[in-house]
Order: C-alpha cells, then sequence, then structure tokens
C-alpha cells in the first residue's frame, strides 16, 4: 500500500522501518507484534507517515511503560524550538559526550568578514565549527546552499582559532539538522569532506539518533509529564536534557512549577534511563 512521506512523496508501506524502530526504542517483541497488528490493520491508500507513527505511539502508550516516550524521540527533538537556539545547545551538549570541549554562538573573524558561528567544539584530535539547522517541519530537507555558504564561512575563519589553546585552529566542518539533507547536498559534502549529521544520515553510529541512544540525550520535550508551557521556561534556562531535570530540580521549584509535576516529570525520565534497548 502507498503512504505519504513527511516531503510529500509517496512509497509502498514497508512494516520492516517500523519495526526498527519500534525495537530501537526499546519495545518488547510482544509490543512489536501487537503494535504491527493494529497500525496495519488501521492503513488506508495515501495515509501520512506522521499518522502511522502516531498510532503506534497510542498503542504502546496504551500498553504503558516508558518505551512509547522513547518512541517519539523524533518528534521530541522537533519540539527544540522555535528559535533553534535549544538544539544549539542540545547538540553542543552531545558533542562534549563525544569529547569535545563547546561554545555556541561565537563570533569568529575570517579573512574577510566576522561570522556568528553556531557550535564550535575541540579536543587532542579535531577543531570543528558547525552550522546547526534547525527545522520544524520535519518534511524540510537543509539543502545543496546550506552546504555552499557553510563550506565558504569555513574557508574564510580557516586561519581563526576558536580558542587560546594550540589545539583550537580549525580543521573540520560539521552540519547538523534535525531533519534530512537533499541528495545534491549529500555529494557536495562528501566531496568536500563536510561532516553531516541528520536523522537517518551516517547510516551506523553517527546519525543523529544513534548519538541521542548512545549518550541517553533525551530531550525534556520528550517528557508527556511537562506542558508546553512548562518545557519552553525550562529551554529558556537552558534545562534541556532529561538528565539536567532530575539534577536540577531544587531550581524547579525556584520556578514555580508545581511540586506534583516536577515528582511526575522526573519519574518519566528516570524511567527512560532506566530501561534498556534490546
Amino acid at each position: 500500500m502507498l503512504i505519504t512521506k513527511a516531503d510529500g512523496t509517496t512509497q509502498q508501506f514497508d512494516a520492516t522501518k517500523l519495526e526498527r524502530s519500534l525495537r530501537r526504542a526499546g519495545a518488547k517483541s510482544e509490543d512489536v507484534i501487537q503494535v504491527l497488528a493494529e497500525v496495519e490493520k488501521s492503513l488506508t491508500p495515501g495515509v501520512k507517515t506522521h499518522e502511522i507513527y502516531e498510532r503506534a505511539f497510542a498503542v504502546l502508550r496504551g500498553r504503558g511503560g516508558p518505551t512509547s516516550a522513547r518512541y517519539t524521540l523524533r518528534a521530541a527533538i522537533q519540539q527544540l524550538g522555535p528559535t533553534g537556539f535549544p538544539f544549539e545547545d542540545f547538540m553542543a551538549r552531545l558533542f562534549e559526550y563525544e569529547g569535545y570541549k563547546t561554545l555556541t554562538r561565537q563570533n569568529l573573524q575570517g579573512q574577510c568578514a566576522l561570522h556568528e558561528i553556531d557550535v564550535v567544539g575541540y579536543r587532542g584530535d579535531k577543531t570543528f565549527i558547525g552550522e546547526v539547522k534547525f527545522h520544524k517541519d520535519p518534511g524540510y530537507k537543509s539543502d545543496l546552499q546550506t552546504a555552499l555558504y557553510s563550506y565558504a564561512r569555513y574557508l574564510d575563519v580557516l586561519e581563526s582559532k576558536v580558542c587560546a589553546e594550540d589545539i583550537c585552529g580549525i580543521n573540520t566542518l560539521k552540519i547538523i539538522t534535525n531533519t534530512k539533507f537533499t541528495q545534491a547536498m549529500l555529494e557536495y559534502s562528501l566531496c568536500k569532506g563536510i561532516e553531516l549529521h541528520s536523522w537517518g544520515f551516517p547510516h551506523g553510529d553517527a546519525s543523529l539518533e544513534s548519538l541521542v541512544e548512545k549518550y541517553q540525550m533525551y530531550p525534556i520535550t520528550i517528557l508527556s509529564s511537562l506542558s508546553e508551557h512548562h518545557k519552553i521556561l525550562l529551554m529558556q534556562r537552558s534545562i534541556v536534557l532529561c538528565r539536567d531535570f532530575i539534577d536540577k530540580q531544587q531550581e524547579l521549584r525556584a520556578l514555580k512549577i508545581p511540586e506534583k509535576i516536577i515528582i511526575a516529570a522526573a519519574a518519566e525520565a528516570e524511567a527512560l534511563f532506566a530501561q534498556q534497548i534490546q
């Protein structure tokens, strides 16, 4: 049966993709079987992929446990907006787990112009500048234009340093998005040696979702116990991760978040970390 992807194109429904996403979220075998059966029973021609995943989430949530929250990880990352700054902070924290010291929203003087860089990171073997593209629309793809201007900026700041240490000379450009890249951008970036991170790319353990799962970088937007108002309030104070929520509960009380909501959300967050991926 043909279904409609986020970018408007159509493809045949592939139950194995749904099964992989369920297992990645830690769903038990009996849950996977039940969700697949319920989803396939409700399919209609042209149904949108987000509707399929919403149906899968509803079935998972009805079966209880933290798996349903982890299954909504992509949607939770989509909520790290609307300014994009929370996503920049999120990525900076992620790269810290990769061994980098990071800074966000830095002004670097190039040979010809002053540039604001979304995130920079440095460690013994590598120093990068990163262009972080946040898109609220899950069907929007970062395109060739992004790669072209990012690479021009990279060339202009190559002689600059991101800090005073000897290891701080720039040698790598990264482009990160919460959605996907166009094929033209992928080909250009491969040609120019640009490192890309997006949902599903590169294949293996360096894609956005793989890195998030590897380091358990669950954003607070994944917590259903929090209202949209509370999530925005927390992100405005750079509390972006579930582990921040657990560690900074005293600060949360100062924000006048009701105690029962703090307790419920903290329990929800702790359940995410306690569950092991099957």
